[in-house]
C-alpha cells in the first residue's frame, strides 16, 4: 500500500500553494541538507574543503573602433 502521507500533507497543500506547505518542505529540507562553508571544519579540525590561493589576473584590453 502506498502511504498517502506525503501526498495528502505535503505534495496537495504545496501544489495549492498553501502558505503552510511551503514552511512544511522548508524544515523537511533544512533537517535533510547540510550547508557546507570553505570554513566548516571536520571532526579533526581540518578544513573540509582545502581551496587554492585566490589569484587575481588582469589584463589590458583595447578595442577598435567599427
Amino acid at each position: 500500500m502506498i502511504d498517502l502521507i506525503p501526498i495528502r500533507f505535503i505534495i496537495l497543500p504545496f501544489l495549492a500553494r498553501d502558505p503552510k506547505a511551503m514552511e512544511i518542505v522548508q524544515v523537511l529540507l533544512e533537517s535533510a541538507l547540510l550547508r557546507r562553508e570553505k570554513n566548516t571544519l571536520d571532526v579533526d579540525g581540518k578544513r573540509i574543503v582545502e581551496l587554492p590561493p585566490k589569484e587575481v589576473c588582469y589584463q589590458v584590453l583595447f578595442s577598435l573602433p567599427l
